[in-house]
């Protein structure tokens, strides 16, 4: 697991956004955030500090557009989690 950054700052004044501000701008449920993240699919950019994870939206929400498409095109999370991975050409996170 790789080290976050702590962001000390309020961080309504940076890019980051909480784990469910995110979930509301990509139209999904906290939880479901949440599982993605225990299955690697996605992960915090920094943490507050704390221990809270903040994400970037411009980065985070083109992953879960793409999560949700791949899903919707019936591939599992763990083949999914591969495809991440070869387009990525690292971690799935």
């Amino acid at each position: 697991m790789r080290a976050l950054p702590v962001v000390d700052a309020d961080p309504r004044e940076r890019k980051f956004v909480k784990l469910g501000r995110l979930a509301q701008l990509a139209g999904v449920l906290p939880s479901t955030i949440r599982h993605y993240m225990r299955l690697g699919l996605i992960g915090a950019d920094a943490q507050t500090p704390g221990g809270y994870g903040l994400f970037d939206p411009e980065r985070a929400l083109p992953r879960l557009r793409r999560i949700q498409d791949l899903q919707s095109q019936r591939f599992r999370l763990d083949e999914i989690a591969s495809i991440l991975v070869g387009e990525n050409g690292v971690g799935a996170a």
